[in-house]
């Protein structure tokens, strides 16, 4: 009985001498399927039982005395991949239809794991569904590999995309700078009026600082880049908060601007000090920036604990953003979204950049003439 079920998917394995014993035989399957982590189950639907093989209890974590139950057995998945799991089977016992999923799993120690699920329909003559017979397999080595190996093929991706980003923002306003340069170079050339020429000298001069401000765009770019060399510390947020508000002392001493914080769920965060810093100024900058013009800025900043991460949560009263419009460019290089002089279009790229760098996400939730609420999950 131990092995009788699995002969079906083990046709191609080499065949013992006819002098093998029955129990040499069945040492060799169970050595086999141990090996790959493989286990085997039947599922009697006119005698209404269910067997385990030894190797399917020992990838559930049970003793060899343990009594399945369909029941029993549905509970170990757990997430979507329960739904999923009911969804197959009952239409293996209602349809004949096989399945093959790859699934989260809670052994009955608590582990978390991935196991492959296979089953085959078993008829009677008359083509009625009467049982079923499959294999489970501990998948979860190769699984998480395989996982990993797509988070790095993900980071990967991303990076090309921001280094596309990068060369397209490099070439459009550098060689916009050059084009121009190049073009008020032979007007004076061209040109015998001696105050005309001084003219065009200082369309150089306008120039020379649009591209220096070029550059150092283009320079904060890379520095959001590359590998963070500095090691976390921990940080109070009030005192991060209030470097913030220093920073933007004249313009907060200047303007009538209402700032709440309320730090009090989660006071502190290991972080990188100069990114997290470089955020809050970020957001607290452009919510002063894009402030409505026909009331007084109100900007609240509050930290949250959600799902053991902690949260930090920053929103104003300004002029909103369409996200229906503007939502798949918000945070991309070089994109503004309202006719502000100071308006530079990196912002938030660099933002998103430094909280994806430290394993983190940002949200926003806005609406035109209301305001705006960008998230972050540390």
């Amino acid at each position: 009985m131990q092995t009788s079920f699995l002969r079906p998917y083990v046709n191609d394995l080499p065949k013992l001498q006819s002098d093998d014993s029955q129990a040499a035989r069945n040492f060799f399957f169970d050595e086999i399927f141990r090996m790959a982590k493989v286990g085997g189950w039947e599922i009697d639907l006119v005698n209404n039982t269910v067997f385990w093989s030894e190797q399917t209890k020992r990838i559930h974590e049970v003793y060899n005395d343990y009594k399945p139950t369909v029941e029993k057995a549905i509970n170990f998945f757990y997430g979507s991949s329960r739904d999923i799991i009911v969804d197959r089977y009952n239409r293996l016992v209602e349809k004949g239809e096989p399945y093959d999923e790859e699934l989260e799993f809670l052994t009955a120690r608590k582990r978390k794991i991935w196991v492959r699920a296979v089953a085959k329909p078993v008829f009677d003559s008359a083509g009625k569904v009467i049982g079923g017979r499959g294999l489970f397999q501990d998948i979860d080595d190769q699984k998480k590999r395989e996982l990993a190996l797509k988070a790095s093929l993900d980071v990967i991706n991303k990076q090309a995309d921001k280094l596309k980003d990068f060369a397209h923002i490099v070439s459009h306003n550098l060689r916009s700078h050059t084009g121009n340069l190049k073009m008020i170079t032979n007007m004076i050339e061209l040109e015998t009026d001696v105050e005309m020429k001084l003219e065009w000298l200082e369309h150089i001069k306008g120039l020379s600082d649009s591209l220096d401000e070029t550059v150092n765009n283009l320079r904060d770019i890379v520095n959001s880049q590359v590998s963070v060399q500095e090691s976390k510390k921990q940080l109070a947020f009030s005192e991060v908060f209030d470097n913030v508000v220093n920073a933007l002392g004249i313009k907060t001493n200047s303007e009538n601007i209402k700032l709440r914080a309320d730090f009090s769920e989660c006071e502190y965060l290991d972080y990188v000090p100069a990114y997290l810093e470089s955020i809050m100024l970020n957001l607290v900058t452009n919510a002063i920036k894009y402030k409505h013009p026909q009331r007084i800025p109100v900007i609240s900043i509050k930290t949250s604990l959600e799902d053991d991460r902690t949260c930090l949560t920053i929103s104003d009263n300004g002029l909103g953003i369409d996200l229906n419009i503007y939502g798949s460019r918000l945070f991309k290089m070089n994109e503004t979204f309202h006719n502000n002089a100071d308006a530079r279009g990196i912002g938030l790229y660099i933002t998103k950049n430094q909280i994806e760098k430290m394993g983190g996400g940002i949200e926003v939730q806005s609406e035109v003439g209301k305001g705006t609420t960008f998230k972050i999950k540390f």
